[in-house]
């Protein structure tokens, strides 16, 4: 799923053997996130309370490219 430039997103990280979740949470801006650690059933409900956009593979890519361009920028 794509989110708006000011729809909250989710980008999953890892899903642990022991049931965390480890995410980014942007609430808005992508260039602005969270790096958080929730036991699945909380994911849910965090997801769910901050009506959050999870990310597919292509929009994930998509930002974390942009991310690594503005890091280099200027190198």
């Amino acid at each position: 799923m794509q989110a708006s430039a000011l729809q909250p997103s989710i980008h999953v990280l890892r899903r642990h053997a022991n049931g965390f979740v480890e995410f980014e949470f942007s609430p808005g801006d992508p260039d602005l996130y969270l790096e958080m650690v929730l036991p699945a059933g909380a994911f849910e409900e965090f997801c769910n309370r901050h009506d959050a956009a999870l990310l597919d593979a292509t929009e994930q890519a998509r930002r974390l490219a942009g991310r690594c361009k503005w890091h280099t920028a200027g190198l």
